[in-house]
């Protein structure tokens, strides 16, 4: 049973992260009586793909023996995390910004 959940895990974590932070700014647009717009999607996946960069280098800095000294910053481990993040936030992040657009459909209530 291991073996599929930890694979599956911090995929679904940055899944539910992104799809919280996209919600959070769909809610404030929504609160100043605008439409959210299409531009959130890429900003999410920007700042998920930034904060996973901070968490891993956090996490790879404070282990003591050989680990503190790989470093997370490597070409190819960066774009292949940047690969698999962009990914994952995409979807769920077009997702929801779908779905809040669809809410907002009346023209005379936003701005």
């Amino acid at each position: 049973m291991d073996f599929i959940i930890y694979p599956i895990l911090p995929l679904v974590l940055i899944g539910a992260t992104a799809i919280y932070l996209t919600s959070v700014a769909c809610r404030l647009a929504r609160w100043c009586h605008r439409r959210p717009s299409w531009f959130l999607v890429p900003a999410t996946t920007i700042v998920m793909s930034l904060l996973v960069i901070a968490v891993i280098y956090v996490g790879t800095s404070l282990q003591s023996g050989g680990w503190g000294k790989v470093s997370p910053f490597d070409p190819d481990s960066m774009l292949f995390i940047l690969k698999w993040v962009s990914i994952v936030t995409l979807i769920p992040a077009f997702i929801v910004v779908l779905i809040y657009r669809h809410r907002i459909q009346d023209v005379d209530h936003v701005a």
